[in-house]
């Protein structure tokens, strides 16, 4: 069940709350919704315990981490789901910022073929940054104590390899599924997640004869039909947009399209919008407390 943020109406006193124990799943890149075909221009930010993992990290990376109040030294991994600029274009900012404040952990860095090609090619604008890449296959790629990344193959419009991730702690799961459109792979993979974070597109009567960015932003992201098949294949407890690109087309029409087949929880994504998983799903405007296991 997703709860919706309940805004006190007067002053209550009592002992502090306990500290977050969850999963947070916070967008870097501000609102999802993209009125011309670009790049998603951030990343998804997911904490738990004493994990704050980055998946993909493009040019707004950085700014979305100040806004969050996490700082860059904060990440403790990162996961691309491609080696491509539009998921990595973003490091060397994070990288120079985290030197600036004393970072001597080394970099680690998760992605598929060519990931390490990509992070070489910026290896001049790291700033003496100590970075560890590993290239992955589809696998448990990630394990601590408490927290498990699995990696899985991403169907896509391109020939590209690209990647997704499931992240677990606790009985608590959030899949990373930015570039990949329905596949039964996915749709395993995601079943009963707590949050199910994904991009879609959808363009009005004409776009995409109109504009080969579109017609190609078309083929890239899934549509509101297909993306709905999934989304009842896998019943997640929160489906988030972390990018919805609206080519002369409106937000009712996408949420009204997904709805004729899924009638699921559907929330697209905002500025500063944050998504606790503990005793359930909550959309805030901020984070309710820092976690328990935050270093």
């Amino acid at each position: 069940m997703v709860k919706p943020l309940l805004l006190a109406t007067g002053l209550l006193l009592a002992a502090p709350a306990p500290a977050f124990d969850g999963i947070r799943v916070t967008l870097l890149g501000g609102d999802a919704v993209a009125r011309q075909p670009q790049a998603p221009r951030g990343g998804t930010l997911v904490e738990a315990d004493r994990e704050a993992l980055l998946f993909d990290c493009g040019p707004d990376t950085l700014a979305g981490l100040e806004r969050a109040g996490m700082g860059s030294d904060d990440i403790t991994a990162i996961f691309l789901t491609q080696a491509q600029a539009d998921s990595l274009s973003g490091c060397p900012q994070l990288w120079a910022r985290a030197a600036q404040s004393g970072r001597t952990d080394p970099w680690e860095i998760w992605g598929p073929q060519g990931t390490r090609a990509a992070i070489h090619a910026l290896w001049k604008e790291a700033g003496g940054a100590r970075i560890e890449v590993t290239e992955i296959s589809e696998n448990v790629v990630y394990q601590t104590d408490t927290v498990r990344v699995t990696a899985f193959v991403a169907e896509r419009g391109s020939a590209e390899p690209a990647f997704g991730y499931r992240i677990d702690f606790r009985e608590r799961s959030v899949v990373i599924a930015v570039d990949s459109r329905y596949s039964e792979t996915l749709a395993r993979i995601s079943r009963r997640a707590n949050v199910l974070v994904c991009r879609i597109a959808l363009a009005g009567p004409g776009a995409a004869e109109d504009s080969i960015a579109v017609h190609d932003a078309l083929a890239l992201y899934p549509s509101p039909e297909e993306s709905a098949k999934l989304f009842r294949a896998a019943r997640p407890g929160l489906v988030l947009f972390a990018y919805a690109g609206l080519f002369g087309a409106t937000e009712e029409e996408l949420v009204r399209r997904t709805r004729r087949i899924y009638s699921g929880p559907v929330q697209i994504g905002r500025e500063r919008m944050v998504v606790e998983v503990e005793n359930e799903v909550q959309v805030r405007g901020e984070p309710s407390e820092q976690r328990s296991g935050a270093r």
